[in-house]
């Protein structure tokens, strides 16, 4: 197996159990106020990367940046380093009528848009559609744990992984809800493409941080949402290491 090129983490620094973030800032807040003897293994082009332990088993909260060809990078990183079971914890815009800031969607899966993510390379020379699901027995168990722990406001839908965050109009964004999806990211295909090429489980959970909607665009406060990845955060640690 090759050696990261860009993560300073060695042998023995990332836990099997990966929960990836895009910001450096969310992954030292979990790190620091939820792992016990955490320790910044790798903080190499501000890609931050801790490791501690939760409930006594190890966990790795990793940054793997903005949009699916730097995350990219990152997910073949921590496979290289030992990950075997990694999920995306981020931030959303919601589609959806349904949800309202805060509400958590669990993906059930990820769309794109032709050759977005990095697809192409991936695929080869003969393009082709890559499988964009997470884990489906990791994912249920998630659903079924935030639920019980955060109530009624965690989804299980479809999402749409977009590569241009202001490109995002209201006519996309109402194409993309015909079309079934709860809410859009930047990274989850990616992530679950990647996953099966490489032999890892994977899934993805998401905070509603903006509502992409026919009446406006509306967001949720800094202070808001920093205190909601904590506790989406301890819950979706609770059932991790839980035995999902």
């Amino acid at each position: 197996m090759r050696k990261p090129v860009h993560l300073e983490a060695g042998p023995g620094d990332v836990a099997p159990l990966v929960v990836a973030v895009g910001d450096p800032g969310r992954a030292e807040r979990l790190a620091t106020g939820l792992l016990e003897d955490a320790r910044l293994v790798s903080s190499a082009r501000g890609l931050k990367v801790y490791t501690g332990s939760f409930n006594g088993s190890e966990v790795t909260i990793a940054t793997h940046g903005i949009g699916g060809p730097s995350a990219a990078v990152v997910f073949e990183e921590l496979r290289m380093l030992g990950a075997e079971v990694l999920v995306r914890l981020g931030t959303s815009g919601g589609l959806s009528k349904d949800l309202r800031l805060g509400d958590v969607v669990v993906a059930a899966g990820a769309g794109c848009y032709w050759g977005s993510g990095g697809s192409i390379q991936y695929a080869g020379e003969r393009p082709m559609c890559l499988p964009a699901s997470p884990d489906p027995i990791l994912t249920a168990g998630i659903y079924r744990g935030l639920s019980s722990r955060l109530g009624d406001r965690v989804v299980l839908a479809p999402v749409m992984s977009s590569d241009a965050f202001y490109a995002e109009t209201p006519e996309a964004a109402g194409r993309w809800r015909s079309l079934g999806m709860a809410a859009v990211e930047m990274e989850l295909h990616t992530l679950f493409s990647i996953s099966w090429i490489r032999g890892f489980r994977s899934a993805g959970v998401l905070i509603v941080s903006d509502l992409l909607l026919p009446e406006g665009f509306k967001r949720i406060t800094p202070g808001e949402l920093a205190r909601r990845e904590v506790e989406v955060g301890r819950a979706l640690l609770e059932v991790l290491t839980g035995g999902v």
